[in-house]
């Protein structure tokens, strides 16, 4: 019995890195707060009235979290998701065996040309994504067929 009580080593593949994703109201002072409060540093702004994801990426030099900060609207105040990266795109397939394996609903890899992930969703309805971003040089099919339409 004590056996099965103890958590289970984790799933396939390293996870080198992670970011959580939080949703304010304020992106640009949130972003203010946590650099002067906590010592990040900002590594993307994609703030503005244009933008078609909104959001300023922000890191900590010491353990190199990175926190991405998007526009919130009623949701504001509460995280929006938890990613880990993976590191390849075989890893993310071990990934979405081992859920399925143990019975733990999660979506099928999504590709949207720049990335892969699989999302789940954790205790207490916290999203997660295990993800991988395509190496800058690789190009997807799906880029290579739109490129000669």
């Amino acid at each position: 019995m004590a056996e099965e009580a103890r958590p289970s080593p984790p799933g396939p593949g390293a996870v080198p890195g992670a970011h959580i994703s939080l949703q304010v109201g304020d992106t640009l002072g949130a972003g203010r707060w946590w650099c002067r409060t906590l010592g990040f540093e900002l590594v993307e702004n994609r703030d503005g009235p244009h933008a078609s994801r909104s959001h300023l990426l922000l890191r900590h030099p010491g353990s190199g979290l990175v926190v991405r900060l998007r526009r919130g609207g009623p949701a504001a105040g509460r995280p929006h998701h938890l990613s880990l990266r993976v590191e390849s795109e075989q890893a993310l397939r071990d990934w979405a065996a081992h859920l399925r394996r143990r019975g733990i609903p999660h979506s099928p890899p999504k590709d949207n040309g720049l990335e892969q992930r699989v999302s789940l969703t954790g205790p207490d309805d916290v999203r997660i994504e295990l993800w991988w971003p395509r190496p800058p040089h690789a190009e997807p099919a799906a880029r290579r067929r739109a490129a000669r339409l």
